[in-house]
């Protein structure tokens, strides 16, 4: 959905879904996994330049030692 801080994650490059209903989300889910060609490039190229791996393993790896 557009709540939160979903649409600075998500940009112009994702699925959005009208509510959280079940129905909804499979339609979705349905959606975002059907996505082709240029859209698909531009969400996988958004997600690796705005979250890079070693970004995210950093901040996983803080937050399970935090918890321990």
């Amino acid at each position: 959905t557009r709540a939160g801080a979903l649409p600075e994650v998500v940009g112009d490059t994702g699925t959005y879904i009208p509510s959280v209903s079940p129905e909804a989300i499979a339609a979705g889910v349905q959606t975002a996994l059907t996505t082709h060609g240029a859209a698909r490039r531009r969400a996988r190229e958004r997600v690796l330049r705005e979250f890079p791996m070693e970004q995210r393993r950093r901040r996983l790896l803080a937050l399970v030692e935090a918890c321990w």
